[in-house]
């Protein structure tokens, strides 16, 4: 059988081990072979066969990802509902960009003879300004948790921690107990971020504070495996998950009246407040993980725009009696 005629699925297998030797998460690689079975399924039930290489084509893709628009968001989301409402452009570019990125694989390892959709243009997406919390609505988050009890004192710790650090979910429920150093001055967290990076995160007062106390007083109380290796723990024990932490967000924010609260939109907060309190964009690149500047100039645009805001409301000069000023006399 030629390369052409090769079952396209049996090329998922090797792009899998590909992805993970380049220090793919194993998030990013589920996303990814997610989105390939999906375009082979929606082959297979349209031609009734399981697809061929020959079968991945640019009008294939733009076939598959018109049908991904009519389906509802949040399908099949283990929190979320359904809602009769369509993909945003956001995930359908998140499938054209899964499929470019197995293309141009299939093409460096000489599976195909050319990279099939190298012309295939990627969905135009909307360049959305994602509002941060603002003071009033953090402080309606901490006060609707109840840290009299060892489940708020855990949520509240998480929480604070986010914000103080703009660690994405996956990172910290990954935190190990030989990760979090509390010891001393100047605490840190040491994060594995995407690729497979470490890097030092260092911890505000508050955030020492309230993880030193969930330590000492309430993760022995959820520890029930003495082996139990990780920091955050749920109520009967086990390790952190995502969908757990993205739970526990959707109870707190519905108590505190902040229905849109989720993880990443502490991770946009926190990096908001670190600009607009006087942090730079090299240091915050570093402490929010990112390979490259791009996607922290993003947060310095809004920052900026935030600073403006700021300025108009709390100018200094425009709160004092002062000479107005008066036009020169003309000569």
């Amino acid at each position: 059988m030629g390369k052409d005629n090769t079952p396209l699925r049996e090329y998922f297998a090797l792009y899998e081990l590909a992805l993970s030797y380049e220090g793919k998460s194993p998030k990013t690689i589920a996303t990814y072979l997610s989105n390939l079975n999906r375009f082979a399924n929606y082959v297979e039930a349209k031609l009734g066969r399981p697809p061929v290489l020959t079968d991945l084509s640019p009008d294939a893709v733009v076939d598959f990802v018109g049908s991904r628009k009519v389906v509802p968001k949040y399908e099949g989301h283990p929190f979320a509902g359904a809602r009769q409402e369509p993909l945003s452009p956001f995930s359908l570019d998140q499938y054209v960009r899964t499929l470019k990125g197995f293309a141009t694989w299939l093409r460096e390892k000489r599976y195909t003879r050319t990279n099939v959709l190298k012309k295939l243009d990627r969905p135009k997406v909307p360049k959305t300004i994602i509002e941060p919390l603002t003071d009033a609505e953090i402080q309606r988050i901490f006060a609707a948790i109840n840290t009299r009890t060892a489940y708020g004192a855990r949520n509240y710790a998480i929480i604070l921690l986010l914000l103080d650090t703009g660690l994405r979910c996956g990172e910290l429920c990954s935190l190990r107990l030989e990760d979090v150093h509390l010891q001393g001055k100047h605490c840190y967290v040491k994060v594995l971020g995407k690729g497979q990076k470490e890097r030092i995160v260092y911890l505000g007062r508050r955030a020492h504070e309230a993880m030193l106390s969930y330590r000492t007083f309430v993760r022995p109380r959820h520890a029930k495996d003495v082996s139990a290796d990780e920091f955050f723990l749920t109520v009967e024990g086990k390790p952190l998950c995502v969908g757990t932490v993205q739970q526990m967000m959707v109870d707190v924010g519905k108590a505190a009246g902040v229905p849109r609260l989720h993880p990443h939109l502490l991770r946009h907060t926190s990096a908001t407040q670190y600009l607009v309190h006087g942090g730079d964009a090299i240091s915050l690149q570093h402490k929010l993980g990112h390979s490259g500047l791009e996607m922290t100039n993003r947060y310095v645009h809004f920052a900026a725009a935030q600073l403006a805001a700021i300025q108009e409301r709390v100018a200094p000069m425009d709160k004092l009696e002062i000479r107005p000023l008066r036009a020169p006399r003309r000569k």
